[in-house]
């Protein structure tokens, strides 16, 4: 059986979910149907593109331009220059690797829509953000609404912001996977290597520090919660972005001025999280906007019980009551009694992760989820047109 040349595309090259999600998707795709290759900016892609090289999957690196989450910066401006000529590299790359389908893995991939559509190649394009005002979604949902052979959104919600109540045949849900196998490839870490001793509670967090992760209100809450119980330690896991440097900083001011650097661990970016979730008793994402929330699904998987901002894709992840407690975003306060409820009834915390463990094999299985994104592949294949390297 021939294989399908396939171009995923990702404007974005560091560690993050959307990334993590497709090396895991690609991990499991049925190879006898499927030759992917990825396209990664080289800008800070040294991490990811190693970790798709030991997969064994191709990765070629091409000059590609993001703009900020920010609706008027540089960055914007300067994306939106880039955006021809960068779709011309992609063409040309396209063209030579007789590729059959454009995966766009992000809403910001212009770039790679321009190439596909120039060459008569389908488009998949992957919706993962949402964390846009509202007239700029409006206007990538009919972009993508157009160019797209086939659409699939990470959430319910993130359908709903782009699409509302709109009936869309092409367009498909399909959830983040998780791999469901016990035990993980990493060096345990000891508590001693945490700071953590023995009786010590422990809350952890994991995601990019920058805004939309909503980190401040977490040391916000975490100020409240050791007020009342004096061994509790909070373990922050993600690195700095280069453009959020500024609420980096900002995170570290918070820290010192509620006097909680006894109690906080800021580890940056890390790989072995499930060495490190291994040593949390509650996990906690306190985003303000939230497309998924893989980092809460893994969490789930090994046994945690969560306590999550109601937004986004965490009200389809968290079941209130069940696997967790979902609070108002932005809510310190809120978001504090959560944390101190769970921290004070450990039955109901194992009660939860075990209930939580379960919905991530129900839900959230790798092997689920890539029989999914394999049946939308083939069908936008169907309606494909093979680029000859001559045409």
């Amino acid at each position: 059986m021939a294989k399908h040349t396939i171009a995923f595309v990702n404007t974005f090259a560091q560690v993050s979910g959307a990334n993590i999600s497709l090396l895991v998707l690609l991990k499991h795709l049925d190879s006898s149907h499927f030759k992917p290759i990825v396209y990664l900016p080289p800008r800070e892609a040294r991490p990811i593109y190693e970790d798709f090289r030991i997969q064994g999957i191709p990765v070629e690196l091409v000059p590609m331009e993001r703009p900020s989450w920010k609706t008027v910066s540089w960055e914007n401006f300067r994306y939106v220059a880039s955006l021809l000529p960068t779709a011309w590299k992609l063409r040309k790359r396209f063209r030579n690797q007789e590729i059959e389908l454009v995966v766009l893995n992000g809403i910001w991939n212009l770039q790679g829509a321009l190439a596909a559509l120039s060459l008569r190649v389908p488009i998949v394009w992957w919706i993962r953000e949402e964390h846009f005002p509202g007239w700029v979604i409006r206007i990538l949902a009919k972009i993508i609404e157009v160019m797209a052979e086939q659409t699939v959104a990470i959430s319910e919600s993130l359908r709903e912001r782009f699409y509302g109540q709109k009936e869309i045949k092409r367009l498909n849900v399909i959830y983040n996977g998780v791999e469901c196998v016990e035990g993980h490839r990493f060096t345990p870490v000891s508590r001693e290597e945490l700071g953590l001793r023995a009786g010590d509670r422990v809350i952890g967090c994991v995601g990019p520090l920058y805004p939309p992760k909503g980190q401040i209100h977490l040391i916000r809450a975490a100020a409240r919660i050791v007020s009342q119980r004096h061994r509790v330690v909070l373990l922050l896991v993600g690195g700095e972005l280069e453009r959020q440097l500024g609420y980096s900083q900002q995170v570290r001011q918070e820290i010192q001025a509620f006097g909680l650097e006894k109690h906080v661990r800021l580890l940056g970016f890390r790989k072995d999280i499930p060495a490190l979730l291994e040593h949390v008793d509650i996990y906690v994402q306190p985003s303000i906007s939230e497309g998924f929330g893989r980092a809460v699904v893994e969490a789930m998987w090994d046994g945690c019980p969560v306590v999550a901002s109601a937004v986004g894709g965490l009200r389809e992840i968290v079941v209130q009551g069940e696997t967790g407690l979902l609070v108002p975003p932005a809510d310190s306060q809120a978001l504090a009694r959560a944390l101190l409820t769970l921290l004070d009834d450990g039955e109901v915390c194992r009660r939860m992760g075990a209930a939580g463990k379960q919905r991530v094999l129900d839900l959230f299985d790798i092997r689920k989820i890539s029989q999914q994104a394999a049946r939308v592949l083939l069908h936008a294949l169907g309606r494909g047109h093979i680029v000859n390297p001559d045409d």
